[in-house]
């Protein structure tokens, strides 16, 4: 399932953060999309919206950035059964007829697959700065080169120092902690392709685990980082 989250992030509109439908049409009208901003765009591994809520309250995406989804917020869902915009409420979802997403403070960032430990890896869009990738991956950045096609892979340089899950074996090494795909732009990183998309959703598509012993075991192999 693919969508984008809505989430009221400025100060001057912080009333209207956390009240329901019905407390938010009495106080402003409507919710109002100049009043929000994309802090999600991507896909979820995910059947219902109940199952997105879960999601981002319980087990976050690693490329999220703000606050649990809560009541307020509004999902799009733009695939599927689902298929419409919803309004988190007190209870449930209301979903919107009226609701203009292209008024939405738009997320500014570069197309990526994500790789997560044990789950499937998921397309987004992931902020392009420093401080961004670090969050992502939860420390300082390794970026390395391990398939000849055009493509980095931005993992943590001490993944397996700190004791990160395993996550992928990529050309005999494993990789622990988040991993994130993205396209190498000369000295920086840019949109993956749709082909390079499907190559990595195919081949990591696979949950892999490893015992302590074969990470400490992968410790001893030399890798060049840049």
């Amino acid at each position: 399932m693919r969508i984008r989250l809505y989430q009221i992030t400025e100060n001057r509109y912080s009333k209207e953060r956390f009240l329901g439908y019905d407390e938010t049409k009495a106080a402003t009208g409507e919710p109002n999309p100049h009043h929000y901003s994309e802090t999600f765009n991507g896909e979820v591994d995910c059947k219902t919206l109940e199952e997105i809520y879960k999601r981002f309250n319980t087990d976050r995406p690693c490329v999220f950035r703000s606050y649990s989804l809560s009541v307020s917020d509004i999902v799009q869902v733009l695939d599927g059964e689902e298929k419409g915009v919803y309004f988190c409420d007190s209870i449930g979802f209301r979903k919107l007829q009226n609701f203009d997403s292209d008024l939405v403070e738009p997320l500014k960032g570069i197309r990526v697959l994500a790789i997560e430990p044990h789950k499937k890896p998921y397309e987004a869009l992931h902020p392009n700065n420093l401080r961004q990738w670090q969050m992502s991956v939860q420390g300082y950045i390794e970026v390395t080169y391990p398939f000849d096609d055009g493509t980095v892979f931005i993992s943590n340089e001490e993944a397996k120092l700190r004791g990160l899950e395993g996550n992928r074996r990529i050309n005999g090494d494993i990789y622990c902690g988040n991993i994130i795909i993205a396209a190498e732009k000369g000295d920086d990183f840019g949109d993956l392709t749709d082909e390079q998309v499907a190559k990595y959703k195919e081949m990591f598509s696979q949950d892999e685990s490893f015992t302590p012993k074969e990470i400490a075991d992968s410790l001893n192999m030399t890798f060049y980082t840049f």
